[in-house]
């Protein structure tokens, strides 16, 4: 009874040991992403336009796109041609990167802290951080995560509970189910500046 006793206290120490680690990881990657990012949008030495391609890239670079995409669509990414999954995938990936860097102008000076880091299942991890503006004021921020390949990536933003990919995905239903996904494809492109 001792032996599988401290068989499990053994197990489960070093499940949990291994589960803070993992959780440092992820929450070294989002720090160091947000950083990058201020570094960028601080940095007096880079016009609008350059900070803007600077930080397109940086997005590119971290956020898992495709997960997204396929995600927003829903059930419709059983039922589409590959050809037509791929476009629409492509023309998400633009319009998401556009958005997130079109509102390099929108900075004002914000500070980032991460607060914590939640294991989540189907290995996921919720990522939470507080952005304090200028005037004191502060919003909640939370970064979804997962590993690709050894590679951290964010796969959802949620602005004060609300989540950018389920947001996306009420809306895309509706524009599918009224024209179907060349429809969405054909509103992303223009959201997009494409």
């Amino acid at each position: 009874m001792i032996k599988k006793l401290s068989y499990f206290l053994i197990i489960t120490f070093f499940s949990i040991s291994s589960i803070f680690a993992v959780e440092a990881e992820v929450e070294k990657y989002v720090h160091q992403l947000i950083t990058d990012s201020l570094d960028i949008l601080n940095d007096k030495t880079m016009d609008a336009k350059a900070k803007k391609l600077k930080v397109r890239t940086m997005l590119s670079q971290n956020l898992d796109a495709t997960w997204m995409g396929r995600f927003t669509i829903g059930r419709e990414v059983k039922t589409l041609p590959s050809e037509k999954l791929q476009k629409f995938i492509e023309t998400y990936t633009t319009f998401v990167v556009n958005s997130y860097a079109n509102a390099v102008s929108a900075y004002k000076g914000e500070k980032v802290n991460v607060k914590s880091v939640d294991t989540l299942s189907g290995g996921f991890f919720m990522v939470k951080t507080q952005v304090t503006k200028s005037d004191s004021n502060s919003i909640n921020v939370d970064y979804l995560a997962h590993s690709i390949n050894g590679t951290y990536k964010v796969c959802d933003v949620i602005t004060e509970g609300i989540s950018l990919v389920n947001s996306q995905r009420s809306e895309y239903t509706g524009v599918i189910s009224d024209g179907g996904i060349e429809r969405l494809i054909s509103e992303l492109v223009k959201r997009s500046n494409i």
